[in-house]
């Protein structure tokens, strides 16, 4: 939902635009008039001087006649012309009419949004002050920071754990023999090799010294995990800390007039968005005014 203040600012922008372009638009058809009135003028008076000077009489009685015509053309289109001029004045009487309107709405949704803007910021301080003031609160608060600042370490320590082990285990994994053994599960209860494999597995490993290589490589991939484990215990106990706080701050809501404050607010920028709407559909009218001219 829009800020109130800043959809009043929108909706003084869009009514002086609507403003700029119905003068535009008016201007514009008197312009375009008066060139062709002119154009049809000085085509008459060419007319006249031609028959007068260059013709003789018979074809200057059927030009005559032409120039008559083309006076009941000129007469024609004037009147046509007066008729949308009269049109075009009747929509913009009705648009300024519009405008006047949605500004005194404006105006009030403008002084209604603000009020309530006003009454809830008020009683938003008055529920924080209480609150300060509120031992059981006041605990609850501090407990929640602790187990956040707790939860945020935590995860910070498994992200470390995970990037050593990355850095460290790569020349392990990079070790084709050492890699085909732990796979296996050699040196774990997994394994289940017999025979001239398991001989020649035995070779392999006393050949690369797996069994300190396999408890390093263990453990490397083993801290990360049980550092996970925990920072998700610390982020589960520090969200839980905060959804109880948040219901503290709910149910102290509801004992005061906040609920009912941003219930007017809501009603009051609602206004303020039917208005908007009212401003988009003036200008799309007037574009279309624009467009048939």
């Amino acid at each position: 939902m829009l800020d109130g203040r800043e959809a009043l600012r929108q909706i003084d922008r869009a009514i002086e635009q609507s403003r700029g372009e119905a003068e535009t638009l008016k201007q514009s058809l008197a312009d375009i008039s008066e060139r062709e009135v002119a154009l049809r003028g000085g085509a008459r008076l060419a007319l006249e001087e031609l028959a007068r000077f260059r013709l003789d009489q018979t074809r200057a009685g059927a030009l005559s006649a032409s120039i008559a015509g083309l006076d009941r053309e000129v007469e024609e289109l004037m009147a046509a012309r007066q008729r949308e001029s009269e049109e075009l004045e009747r929509r913009l009487a009705g648009m300024s009419k519009t405008m006047a309107r949605l500004e005194e709405r404006r105006a009030e949704a403008a002084s209604a949004t603000e009020s309530a803007a006003d009454a809830l910021d008020g009683a938003e301080q008055q529920l924080q002050a209480t609150l300060e003031q509120d031992a059981e609160y006041v605990t609850r608060h501090e407990a929640t920071e602790q187990a956040e600042t707790v939860a945020v370490e935590a995860e910070h320590k498994h992200a470390l754990a995970a990037e050593d082990r990355r850095v460290k285990g790569a020349p392990y994994e990079a070790d084709p023999l050492f890699m085909y053994l732990w796979a296996r599960g050699y040196g774990t209860p997994d394994y289940r090799r017999a025979g001239l494999i398991r001989m020649g597995d035995n070779w392999v490993a006393r050949l690369i010294r797996y069994e300190g290589a396999r408890r390093n490589y263990f453990m490397l991939n083993e801290i990360p995990v049980r550092l996970g484990e925990h920072a998700e215990r610390m982020r589960a106990a520090a969200d839980a800390d905060i959804d109880a706080l948040a219901t503290y701050e709910a149910a102290a809501r509801q004992d005061t007039e906040i609920p009912a404050l941003e219930s007017a607010l809501q009603e009051a920028q609602a206004g303020v968005e039917a208005i908007d709407a009212e401003i988009a559909d003036a200008r799309d009218q007037a574009r279309e005014d624009e467009a048939l001219s």
